[in-house]
């Protein structure tokens, strides 16, 4: 499994990261926050 993360992500990226099966983490305040949905399926190599 893999994972992304940024302060700002645009938005195509984000899309591409997920497409991927990438966590995406986003900033949320103070701390991150997993921008994928309750849908999402990791990939796993």
């Amino acid at each position: 499994m893999g994972a992304v993360a940024g302060i700002t992500i645009e938005e195509n990226v984000e899309r591409f990261a997920m497409n991927e099966g990438l966590f995406v983490m986003v900033q949320s305040g103070e701390s991150l926050q997993f921008a994928n949905d309750a849908a999402f399926q990791p990939r796993v190599w």
